[in-house]
């Protein structure tokens, strides 16, 4: 398990910088037309120069749209991601949705939540 561990990643890499902060506001992540998951406790991830990830607590997000597979990733920064493919009536996108279930200590604070793959169609984030 991770917990209380530090990253490899930041051990080899120092400079490597991650930003994580709270939103200030409202989130909105929709399939299509079906809301999926709303919250005002959404935390922003940022890395690198690679896009603003936003991740959900897991109480704001309807599961009833996702099906869990056996698609697993590692990040030396984060730790190792789990994925779900979205199905909504007949359409589906594979690996659209992941989770950090045991994060580095560096990343605890995405703990709990679920991130979306947000530049596949038909997946739409909106703040409000």
């Amino acid at each position: 398990m991770n917990r209380n561990k530090s990253a490899p990643g930041f051990q080899k890499r120092p400079q490597h910088e991650i930003s994580i902060s709270r939103s200030d506001h409202r989130w909105n992540l929709f399939f299509g037309v079906q809301l999926v998951a709303s919250s005002e406790n959404v935390i922003a991830l940022s890395e690198g120069g690679y896009p603003a990830r936003y991740y959900f607590p897991r109480t704001d997000v309807n599961f009833k749209y996702l099906k869990s597979n056996q698609n697993r990733t590692y990040c030396p920064f984060k730790g190792t991601a789990r994925y779900w493919d979205i199905i909504v009536e007949d359409e589906s996108l594979s690996d659209a949705v992941w989770a950090y279930d045991d994060p580095f200590m560096e990343c605890i604070d995405i703990k709990e939540h679920l991130s979306f793959f947000i530049e596949k169609e038909p997946l739409k984030i909106a703040s409000i």
